[in-house]
């Protein structure tokens, strides 16, 4: 019997695997060299990795790397920005942040690069299995017999960083592949290559965590080179984590695998910096008779009935683990639908009773101003009918603004205001903390005063928005929710402001919405007379109270008053009543 040409069969495979072959060799590299293939082979484990999805996700990857790579060869000066989104538990990790990782090394050894993670331990965990692979110490791994045991026992080699065998340029400093966390970044290092795995998980997502994971990654885009590689490969778990942050901070190039579900998403454009590539545990642009929902992407991990079931026991888990769309669901109090139908023309804006506006003055605390946060006006019309309902009138939003521009940008509403003839009843802030409590207010009483704005001692009024913001947010959704709100089409910023409350809590910045959501606050909003039937006017029949004649005086003089106020604002060198009417708190 001949024997089997084991050194043809190397030849074979070493060429298959190594980059630059074809379009396919990261996948035989994941498959065979790091040895996925032959651990469902020799395990009998459930076969994870597939030709579809994950061949085209790999074709992908390594696209884009050996594009970065061609690149660097003709000394281009321009970084790779990746951004893999895929369910939990689909492999992500192997594929990408450890295999991709090390097939980078085959045709450049003196790559370096660094891997992080939610933690240090956790990124520690990663690295172990490249050294595992590399050293031959992996049982299903062909690596080693491919291409050489790549451990010197003369160089570095422990769990945080390893100098491995092929590396060529020892005068460098930084590692062949370091790594780091949320609780230790890279610092004075600057490798070529960064992967960043799943910087948060369910188990302790909160609001700190969320912020530390995108401050590590603004860190480790300040560390790598300026013709850098980064590949993130994470999971959706809140809209302002990592890769929502990544997408409005970088922008989008081309979105690649399911299309984006949310249809007021991050659009790829010219200008936009970061590939993505997107994938669902169920695609619902695949629907059919046996799959109603859409088809299962990742059939050997999640099958439809898998599917159905997370759906029904964890929806919230479902939306952002599984689909990646952590804003779509019915868990969530609003939806862009419902908002789309609260959309009306201005010239259907009825009677107005009175105005309140709702500030938010990022410029006061040094630290929103570090952190990107917004100055925001919104300006509010309620409505003379006794229903409830406000009208979203003005926005006014940027980051440039201080104490000077903003309260110079607030008069010209108010003077807009005057010149409808509505009356400003009411303006909201955020309480100062610390000693600073009431100082901004009082310089806007100085300053509206000089302005020639007259205002009542009670006419600015400041809320806690720090406490039980959460809660806070989704009670105005709620009113949202009811109809009680119209949005102007056409006014400036509406676009963002729909956007903040279908992402209530989750979204990368809350200014408009946190603002206003002091309409809701007790001596704000109007409330219905009739709250059982607030949206809907009954005609008037022979017998009601309404047509009784005391009533009727009390309408007329209202009306009288309506019309006094209207001479007033239209001539504003009046002298006598004040634009701003006391009012009970």
């Amino acid at each position: 019997m001949k024997e089997w040409p084991l050194e043809a069969e190397r030849e074979f495979w070493r060429d298959a695997c190594a980059p630059g072959t074809s379009d396919h060799s990261l996948w035989w590299f994941t498959r065979i060299a790091w040895g996925a293939e032959w651990y469902f082979v020799k395990t009998g484990k459930p076969r994870w990795l597939t030709p579809d999805p994950h061949k085209p996700f790999l074709e992908w990857l390594s696209t884009h790397i050996m594009e970065w790579k061609a690149w660097s060869k003709r000394g281009v000066q321009k970084r790779k920005v990746l951004l893999s989104i895929l369910p939990r538990d689909v492999g992500k990790t192997v594929c990408g942040t450890k295999a991709a990782m090390l097939w980078m090394h085959l045709d450049d050894p003196d790559v370096t690069a660094y891997i992080g993670s939610e933690t240090h331990p956790k990124a520690k965990a990663f690295l172990s299995a490249v050294k595992g692979v590399i050293s031959g110490e992996d049982e299903y791994a062909w690596f080693a017999w491919l291409y050489g045991n790549w451990r010197d026992k003369t160089r570095t080699w422990n769990e945080k960083e390893v100098f491995h065998a092929a590396r060529r340029a020892m005068s460098i400093s930084e590692p062949s592949i370091g790594t780091y966390g949320l609780d230790m970044g890279i610092t004075g290092m600057h490798p070529v290559a960064v992967a960043y795995d799943d910087p948060n998980s369910q188990e302790t997502l909160s609001e700190k965590t969320l912020t530390d994971a995108r401050e590590t990654y603004d860190s480790v885009m300040y560390a790598l080179s300026k013709a850098g590689f980064f590949l993130g490969s994470m999971t959706r778990y809140a809209q302002n984590d990592v890769p929502g942050h990544i997408m409005n901070t970088e922008g989008v190039a081309t979105w690649s695998g399911i299309p984006n579900p949310d249809p007021h998403g991050i659009a790829p454009n010219k200008d936009g910096q970061c590939h993505v590539y997107f994938l669902q545990g169920r695609d619902p642009n695949r629907k059919s008779d046996e799959y109603p929902k859409g088809r299962p992407v990742f059939p050997a991990v999640y099958s439809y009935e898998e599917l159905e079931r997370r759906e029904l026991n964890d929806p919230i888990g479902f939306s952002s683990q599984i689909q990646n769309t952590p804003a779509i669901g019915e868990h969530m109090p609003l939806e862009f639908a419902q908002l789309e139908r609260m959309v009306i023309s201005r010239d259907d804006v009825p009677a107005i009773d009175f105005a309140t506006i709702h500030l938010d003055c990022a410029f006061k605390l040094e630290e929103r101003i570090a952190k990107g946060d917004f100055n925001v006006i919104i300006g509010v019309l309620h409505s003379l009918r006794d229903d409830g309902t406000v009208f979203i009138d003005r926005i006014i939003r940027n980051k440039t603004d201080r104490a000077e521009q903003f309260i110079s940008k607030l008069c010209g509403y108010l003077m807009s205001l005057r010149a409808r003839g509505i009356r400003a009843k009411l303006l909201t802030d955020e309480l100062e903390g610390g000693g600073k409590a009431g100082t901004f207010k009082a310089l806007l009483q100085i300053s509206l005063a000089m302005a020639g704005f007259r205002i009542g001692p009670d006419s600015i009024v400041l809320f806690n928005r720090t406490a039980h913001k959460a809660a806070r947010l989704r009670k105005a959704a709620a009113y949202w929710a009811e109809g009680y709100v119209k949005l102007i089409r056409g006014t400036e910023h509406l676009e963002r402001l729909m956007y903040e409350m279908v992402n209530l809590d989750k979204g990368d910045h809350d200014d408009i919405a946190d603002a206003a959501s002091d309409i809701w606050q007790p001596g704000v909003w109007k409330k219905p007379i009739r709250p059982e039937a607030s949206h809907s006017v009954d005609p008037m029949q022979p017998g009601d109270e309404v047509l009784r004649p005391g009533l009727n005086y009390r309408l007329e003089l209202h009306g009288d008053a309506r019309r006094r106020r209207v001479e007033e604002y239209m001539n504003p060198g009046r002298t006598g009543e004040s634009e701003w009417y006391d009012h009970p708190v």
